[in-house]
């Protein structure tokens, strides 16, 4: 947004009824209005104003508060001079409406909108008239106090709109009901789908609601789409033309005010409810699956008519609950991918509940699954603690990875599950257990105890000389930056270790020097021996750091440019990580080739190489100014992989930084 702003040119955006944001959304939103460059954004956020003390809009209002120069506008009720001045303009000035303006004022208590809706009401049912007593006086208007309380005996909005519904013919109420499954939004041809009804029934029975004041019209980008739905039903009721017919197909309603669609929808018995949304999803996702477009503009919508439809779908059909968990399963990664951390658990969820897993984690119900389900279910886990991890429960996180070792026995997901239980404990500075889980790893993989690094002191510097030796060694007339050009290493055991390695590698730095010389030593013969594997980025910082540390200050930053460098070379493992662009196969076998055996973060290797290269070897080898490129490059690659741990280091790092070449004025700012 900053590419479109500046002090000359300031920038206004304006959310609209941010009290029905997600989390992520409202999140975004304060990150934006926080961002220490949004100098020349102004944001404008309405809402209700019962917004609950305990609701995320309440808390990201109360930062918000805190934080920017913000100013709260209270929009009050009318008061009867107001509905006087209006009834003044609307009617010419008629002199006798006081007390219609007093009637209305006392019925609506001030409210715009309610009385907005009740003036068209009075209209429709003809409460209210023009009437013309002579050829030379103008005409005046009249009402009928004593029928408009009776026919009006309601007390807010709500209860206006479910006056209006009850008046509806059964078969235009169904049809109401439908679109408000459906959203704030639908489009007529869709619809007709869900409906099952003919596009010209439907048409005539939107123009009925379009004259109670329901629904309205989206705007058309047609000009040539002029005349009026009522004329056009009129012309097919003459069978002269229906060359329009598909123009109004592709035409979209919205809802007059949100109120009306909660009318509307809180009108459907629960069972039907289910129905209908497991329908719109069933539609969708088959629309989805034939039209990249579909999914593009609706894969959202079809992961939440699943979610509320789920109870419905687990006693149906075990094809169906089969496929629509694989879509939510995908559907996870898409939003986790995308920082929609909330949406993606709520997805997550789902697909869970349609396997029968338990994600309260009384009992993980892995035993009732098939071979195929039993896979599917893991993978549902890890993203499942992944996810509890980023929206802040590390320890429920910890407790599910740990379930699940319980349970499976592939060398390659328990070596994944280590891997997250790691990074787990070093944000809890849970270090000893660290080296503990990093050790049973190794382990596992049949590393000999010489090569794990966690031998007692005299021993590990005995063995760490010995590897000092055998780098010199391997590096004889070879240059630092000409070994970007060894070879790839595809040997699945291999990078397992060399991932495990690297994610000891910063706990080590904390608290056990002897094992952060041997991994860093470790992190460079290991490429010479079996090749990159992308993840030796972090350690061979470490390894520069050491450089830098003995005066040689070229080496150091020869190694932390090799470490960034790392991450960009052609891993087979990232070739085929999943794309989310486009709709997969749902079915398990495409989803067993989306997931890699060795599961890794290529973005996690990436932030941890950049960010400890700007905060570690850049300022000594290079200049400040040069790290806080770095380091500001390493925040944001940490923002899009959710990296907690290497964001925080990334801003303390760059901050530190910048003391030595920014303004301390700037410097507060950004902080």
């Amino acid at each position: 947004m900053t590419c479109f702003s500046s002090k000359d040119r300031p920038l206004i955006i304006f959310f609209d009824d941010v009290q029905w944001a997600d989390q992520t959304s409202l999140q975004q939103i304060s990150e934006l209005a926080l961002h220490p460059q949004s100098h020349s954004i102004l944001i404008v956020m309405s809402h209700r104003d019962d917004i609950p003390a305990n609701s995320v809009l309440h808390e990201i209002l109360s930062t918000l508060s805190s934080s920017l120069l913000q100013r709260t506008i209270q929009l009050r009720e009318l008061k009867l001079r107001d509905v006087k001045d209006l009834f003044v303009d609307l009617f010419d000035a008629q002199d006798n409406l006081d007390p219609l303006a007093a009637l209305l004022h006392a019925k609506t208590k001030g409210n715009p909108f309610f009385v907005s809706q009740i003036l068209q009401a009075m209209l429709r049912q003809k409460l209210m008239s023009y009437v013309v007593l002579s050829p030379d006086r103008p005409g005046i208007w009249r009402w009928d106090a004593p029928q408009l309380l009776k026919i009006f005996p309601y007390e807010d909005v709500v209860h206006l709109f479910k006056m209006i519904l009850s008046k509806l013919t059964p078969d235009t109420l169904h049809l109401l009901k439908l679109a408000s499954c459906i959203g704030e939004t639908f489009q007529v041809e869709f619809l007709s789908i869900v409906s099952g009804i003919g596009v010209v029934e439907i048409l005539s029975h939107l123009l009925v609601l379009q004259k109670e004041g329901i629904i309205q019209q989206e705007q058309r980008k047609d000009e040539n789409s002029q005349n009026s739905l009522e004329e056009f039903l009129e012309t097919l009721e003459k069978s002269e033309a229906m060359t329009s017919l598909q123009m109004y197909c592709q035409m979209t309603y919205s809802f007059v005010h949100d109120k009306i669609q909660q009318s509307a929808y809180e009108s459907i018995p629960q069972d039907e409810i289910l129905r209908i949304h497991l329908k719109i999803g069933s539609l969708l996702l088959q629309a989805a699956e034939n039209d990249t477009a579909v999914y593009t503009s609706k894969c959202y919508d079809i992961a939440n008519h699943f979610e509320k439809s789920q109870d419905l779908i687990k006693l149906g059909d075990e094809d169906l609950k089969l496929k629509v968990a694989i879509y939510c399963y995908f559907m996870t990664k898409k939003a986790k991918t995308s920082g929609s951390f909330s949406n993606a658990l709520l997805y997550c969820q789902t697909s869970l509940n349609l396997l029968n897993l338990n994600f309260q984690l009384e009992d993980l119900g892995f035993s009732t699954l098939s071979k195929e389900k039993f896979q599917l279910g893991l993978f549902l886990y890890l993203e499942f603690s992944q996810l509890v991890y980023l929206t802040g429960d590390s320890q429920r996180s910890q407790m599910i990875l740990e379930k699940i070792l319980e349970r499976t026995t592939d060398i390659n997901d328990r070596s994944e599950l280590y891997y997250r239980l790691i990074h787990i404990h070093t944000t809890q500075q849970n270090y000893r257990k660290c080296f503990e889980i990093y050790g049973k790893a190794m382990r596992d993989l049949s590393v000999p105890e010489e090569d794990i690094g966690l031998l007692p002191e005299p021993q590990q510097q005995e063995i760490n000389s010995k590897l000092k030796t055998q780098l010199e060694n391997l590096l004889m007339g070879r240059s630092i930056p000409s070994l970007i050009d060894l070879r790839i290493c595809n040997d699945v055991r291999q990078l397992l270790i060399s991932k495990l390695m690297n994610a000891c590698t910063f706990v080590a730095g904390v608290v056990n020097e002897t094992l952060t010389i041997f991994l860093s030593y470790k992190s460079l013969i290991r490429p010479l021996l079996y090749g990159w594997t992308g993840t030796e980025g972090f350690s061979l910082n470490y390894l520069g750091t050491m450089m830098v540390t003995q005066g040689q200050l070229k080496r150091g930053y020869e190694f932390s440019q090799l470490a960034m460098a790392t991450n960009t070379l052609p891993y087979d493992y990232l070739q085929s990580l999943e794309s989310f662009d486009t709709l997969p196969p749902l079915n398990l076998n495409h989803i067993f080739k989306m997931k890699t055996s060795l599961k890794i973060e290529a973005l996690a290797c990436t932030c941890q190489a950049w960010a400890s290269a700007g905060a570690i070897v850049v300022p000594w080898a290079s200049s400040w100014e040069h790290s806080c490129e770095i380091l500001t490059s390493a925040m944001q690659i940490s923002l899009e992989q959710g990296n907690t741990q290497f964001y925080t280091v990334s801003v303390t790092s760059r901050i530190l930084s910048s003391v030595h070449c920014r303004s301390l004025s700037d410097l507060f700012r950004e902080i």
